[in-house]
């Protein structure tokens, strides 16, 4: 649980300094670097240990030196590590990375022509990062950790090459991840349909895509399973 807090306050802090171009290191280059010059501690501590006291490695001073290099450093390594990884797996470029599943979704992003809500929110920068995680996970910790399950489900898809098209929602989509950035929106709140139909859309009642939309280009069925093995 104090790791998990902890993890949270970090992700923010990263998060509400990582919009703009930044003078320094970010959260996450901080993160990485710390780790790596643990992780040369460690080996460091290692060596002298098995330099000064290969006679008796069983020396108080040798007990604990393999205390801290085997067990503590190692732990705050982990923590940074997961760290890292967490913040990294919310950007774009670790969504494009499978191939050539994600390709026809990753592309339309970027497509000046496209009419999709992905490629509009995308191009027009209203969200400034993470565009697939800040649309597709829900809220609070319970959104997160099953992002990072399901994540883990399209990593072992993806290299066992059993993943397929159309691929599918593991649920309908809920129109709470669209109006936690649009709630409180002038925009939004200032024409009289949504505010007609407000209870409706909190209640997932009456989904946001039956107005808007679609969401990303039709899927074609490829009839084949597509990932790393051909």
């Amino acid at each position: 649980m104090i790791q998990s807090n902890i993890l949270l306050l970090a992700s923010q802090a990263y998060a509400a300094t990582a919009g703009a171009p930044q003078e320094g290191v970010t959260g996450v280059e901080l993160a990485r670097i710390l780790g790596v010059a643990l992780s040369i501690l460690v080996l460091a501590v290692i060596g002298l240990v098995v330099a000064r006291y290969r006679q008796n490695l069983m020396h108080p001073t040798a007990r604990w030196l393999h205390l801290v290099s085997l067990c503590i450093v190692p732990a705050f390594i982990l923590f940074l590590g997961n760290f890292v990884a967490y913040e990294e797996a919310k950007e774009y470029n670790f969504c494009a990375s499978c191939h050539p599943v994600m390709d026809p979704y990753t592309s339309d992003l970027k497509d000046p022509k496209s009419t999709t809500l992905a490629s509009i929110h995308n191009q027009n920068r209203y969200i400034q990062e993470a565009q697939c995680y800040a649309c597709h996970v829900g809220y609070g910790i319970n959104g997160t950790m099953q992002a990072k399950l399901n994540g883990l489900i399209h990593l072992f898809k993806f290299y066992t090459g059993t993943a397929s098209h159309p691929i599918k929602l593991y649920q309908p989509y809920t129109n709470s991840n669209c109006l936690r950035c649009h709630t409180g929106s002038k925009k939004f709140e200032g024409k009289d349909v949504h505010a007609g139909i407000m209870t409706e859309l909190t209640s997932n009642a009456m989904p946001c895509l039956d107005c808007h939309g679609p969401p990303h280009p039709a899927q074609v069925a490829s009839g084949k399973p597509e990932g790393a093995k051909k």
